[in-house]
């Protein structure tokens, strides 16, 4: 019958390889595979002092801090001649490959140069001692660590599993009830890390969406509550270029940064309630911005889509967001300010837009005149009376230049040619005092005698290049 391949049979051996493996089986009784009473196999944590920051090309500038990563497999054989006239053979793999064959080898070579080291002597504690040294160092890999999107997400998803296991065997005095529990029925709050029991979590932030108190769904531990409660900033940043994006990043200073909605639903808040949280933070955030344009029609009254899309954009270029980050994790750069139309820019602010459309009901308006959508061209002026520089520029030119269809009142530029107009509406009407004419016929209306516009058909022929010329002198 085979002699069973435990660490005390190996220990009782008389052969001084199988009694050196012996002693490394029995400090690490669950890492070490005994293969024959000379070889075995040995994965090693690694556990880095500092988190090894790791991105990928889709991961963008931002990267993941990693606490953990795929342990090291040491294979290694005793040889008749060791330890007094051979080395141990000697094999390091990780699974996935996120140490380079280069790496490996070095890191190999230095485990051989102990032997040499220590005379011939029995080294494989050693070489075990010297590997937890170099992973405790992440094996001296440079930060940021690059990698493929592929060993990224392996990176990412051993590193998050490791840290369950780990959390799942403790036992945790729950903050809210108060008493013992173990990991496996408990959460770790990823903006701070302290613990509580998931039902009591659950019943607690589940009554705060319930009764609107969306920004007190944070952690109710003393210090985080203390750190959450200090006062807002009251006076803009100086930003002369921009003095709505200074108003808007005060009103979101003045918001909380709460739990992300994908950590409630981990902690088994209902999806329902979960939408209910996010529509209301985005809410209470568009009416803290004095800049937010609300549809037109009275019933309605919801953002316009400009407001919503420049709200969630100005989060992102502040770094920040509704949520409160993962504790530890590296900030988002700050996304570059968009150009100014002075600086280059094709397009004005969203919310600069004369179109705007409503985010709920689809209503398309005027943002100047809050009347449904007219045109580009329309002449229109907002209920307090007060235009832009550029507004009243565009206005006086219109008025000088362009004849308003009598139908949809959308103003029409004669590019060249007759007086006859037929508008996008379809209607037939005359450039020069924007009467109807007869689709059948319309140039009656410049044969008529009697009529300011008997015999004018061809006038102004040349059009806008006739207009741009006369513009300045009846301007001045």
């Amino acid at each position: 019958m085979p002699q069973l391949l435990t660490h005390e049979a190996l220990s009782e051996s008389d052969d001084e390889r199988a009694q050196e493996l012996g002693t490394i089986a029995s400090i690490f009784p669950e890492e070490l595979t005994i293969l024959t009473f000379t070889s075995g196999i040995l994965n090693l944590a690694v556990t880095p002092l500092q988190p090894l920051a790791t991105t990928s090309p889709s991961s963008g500038e931002t990267p993941v801090l990693l606490e953990h990563l795929p342990p090291v497999k040491l294979q290694f054989s005793l040889p008749e001649a060791y330890p007094a006239a051979a080395p141990p053979t000697l094999e390091l793999s990780t699974t996935p490959a996120w140490l380079l064959p280069e790496k490996l080898s070095a890191i190999t070579q230095q485990c051989l140069d102990l032997w040499e080291e220590l005379g011939h002597g029995q080294v494989v504690w050693a070489i075990v001692d010297h590997l937890q040294q170099c992973a405790e160092r992440a094996f001296d890999v440079a930060a940021p660590f690059c990698v493929s999107d592929e060993l990224h997400a392996e990176l990412v998803e051993f590193n998050e599993k490791t840290k369950h296991e780990i959390f799942n065997k403790g036992t945790y005095d729950c903050g809210i009830c108060l008493e013992p529990k173990k990991g496996t029925v408990c959460h770790a709050l990823r903006s701070c890390g302290h613990v509580f029991c998931r039902p009591c979590l659950r019943d607690y932030y589940v009554g705060l969406i319930k009764e609107g108190d969306v920004n007190s769904v944070r952690c109710s531990d003393r210090s985080c509550v203390k750190s959450s409660t200090r006062p807002p900033p009251t006076q803009p940043p100086d930003n002369p270029d921009d003095p709505e994006a200074a108003q808007r990043a005060v009103a979101l200073a003045s918001l909380p940064a709460t739990l992300p909605p994908e950590e409630l639903t981990d902690i088994g808040v209902p999806a329902d309630l979960v939408t209910r949280y996010v529509a209301m933070k985005k809410k209470k955030a568009l009416e803290k911005d004095p800049n937010t344009i609300y549809c037109a029609q009275k019933w309605c009254q919801a953002p316009s889509r400009a407001s919503v899309e420049l709200l969630e954009e100005t989060m992102k270029r502040n770094g920040s967001g509704y949520w409160l980050p993962d504790r530890g994790a590296t900030p988002a750069a700050p996304a570059k300010k968009p150009k100014t139309a002075e600086e280059g820019q094709d397009h004005p602010s969203p919310l600069r837009e004369k179109l705007q459309v409503c985010s709920v009901c689809s209503f398309a308006f005027c943002r100047v005149c809050l009347a449904s959508w007219h045109g580009d061209f329309q002449i229109c002026k907002s209920i307090d009376g007060k235009l832009t520089k550029e507004e009243l520029a565009n206005e006086e030119y219109l008025r000088l230049n362009t004849t308003p269809c009598p139908t949809c009142q959308s103003p029409v530029i004669k590019s060249h040619g007759c007086n006859h107009m037929i508008c996008a509406c379809d209607t037939h009407f005359c450039f020069l005092c924007s009467a109807y004419l007869a689709a059948e016929n319309p140039y009656v209306h410049f044969n008529t005698r009697g009529t300011e516009c008997f015999q004018r058909l061809w006038e102004g022929e040349e059009g806008d290049l006739e207009n741009h010329l006369a513009w300045p002198a009846e301007m001045g």
